[in-house]
């Protein structure tokens, strides 16, 4: 009996059930509210402002492939995926002020969700952290906003991070 090893499963606060034989943990509570933070605090009255110079842009060219004007790439308005997803999303929905940025809003909304798969680095705690960060941040909410390639670029660039991490744990 004393060469037993005991093993002890200690869990903080944030594994714990919210209520007795419930899966429903602190972690997934909490977490759910700041995702419903950042998607309503992203696609609340996205329409109410007039485009900006580059929104203007960006909306004409994916008006134009998506009523079969087509599209031609020009390096000075940045690469092809904000017009495609744009245009696509005009093609499933209409294309209106709201439409227009919902593609760039969506984007917006996946960089904030992305720390949840670094949860093996960073730890609930440091998710629920960053999550909170990201979400009342001012700049990554009016990017969120906003017809811009800024969102693809940063949210690509967050899942190769997330991809990489991932690939030197287990190659």
């Amino acid at each position: 009996m004393k060469d037993q090893v005991i093993e002890r499963s200690e869990t903080g606060w944030l594994d714990r059930p919210i209520w007795p034989h419930t899966r429903l943990t602190w972690f997934g509570v909490l977490y759910a509210a700041l995702v419903l933070f950042i998607v309503l605090t992203r696609l609340w009255s996205p329409g109410t402002r007039a485009y900006s110079h580059d929104e203007s842009i960006h909306a004409w060219e994916s008006w134009k492939l998506a009523t079969g004007q087509g599209y031609i790439h020009n390096p000075v308005y940045h690469g092809p995926l904000l017009y495609h997803l744009t245009a696509l999303v005009f093609v499933l929905l209409g294309h209106n002020d709201v439409t227009a940025r919902l593609a760039a809003t969506l984007m917006g909304i996946g960089i904030t969700i992305a720390p949840f798969f670094l949860q093996r680095w960073l730890g609930k705690r440091g998710v629920l952290a960053v999550t909170l960060l990201m979400a009342v941040s001012p700049v990554l909410m009016h990017r969120s906003r906003f017809i811009r390639h800024d969102q693809g670029a940063v949210l690509a660039n967050m899942i190769l991070f997330i991809a990489l991490l991932n690939y030197l744990e287990r190659p």
